[in-house]
């Protein structure tokens, strides 16, 4: 009998939203010469991902289907996106899902996620992103469920419970920071240069 290949884990990079705390798009931000989406999407490369889906119109990447959901919306966008490249098998697609304002995430961090041998999703403990999600028709089935329901919890922490994710320790989680504020991408900014 032939054995399953696997196939490469995709990637996702959630850019799709307002940025109204910082008052301009987190993705178009520069960092050592390269905007936080061109870095995040070398990251996901370097880290073994192909393809790499933008979840988010203002940067070009695919538009959300359920519009103003926050981050589930657009992650939705790009599992469906993946699902028309690479319909449900019997060995579900492994999606490496990174939010594009982590300034200071590294391959290091992307790769240790993924070479986690779990079938349930994968993050690092206390930061929901990035994380590891099988795409199965449960996984899209839930989402959708919660993007219909207007009142219902649509966090991505909350996604990870329903599918008894597995958490990850980490000593660097300095990496998992998020940039929301100018005063935060100031800070990340004077770090770099240290």
């Amino acid at each position: 009998m032939p054995s399953q290949v696997a196939l490469e884990p995709a990637g996702i990079i959630l850019a799709g939203g307002k940025s109204s705390r910082m008052g301009r798009d987190k993705a178009s931000l520069k960092l050592k010469g390269e905007t936080l989406l061109q870095r995040g999407q070398r990251l996901l490369s370097e880290a073994g991902c192909n393809p790499i889906v933008v979840s988010g119109q203002n940067v070009g990447g695919v538009s959300d289907i359920y519009q103003e959901r926050g981050p589930l919306g657009g992650l939705h966008a790009g599992l469906q996106t993946l699902l028309y490249q690479h319909p449900i098998s019997t060995k579900p697609l492994r999606v490496l899902v990174t939010p594009v304002d982590m300034p200071k995430l590294t391959v290091c961090a992307l790769k240790r996620l993924l070479d986690v041998d779990s079938d349930n999703p994968v993050y690092y403990q206390h930061c929901a992103l990035p994380c590891v999600l099988s795409l199965t028709p449960d996984l899209l089935r839930y989402i959708e469920n919660c993007l219909v329901d207007h009142d219902g919890d649509r966090s991505i922490k909350r996604l990870l419970q329903s599918f008894d994710a597995k958490p990850v320790q980490t000593d660097k989680v300095e990496q998992l920071v998020n940039t929301n504020t100018p005063a935060q991408w100031h800070d990340a900014l004077k770090e770099e240069q240290v």
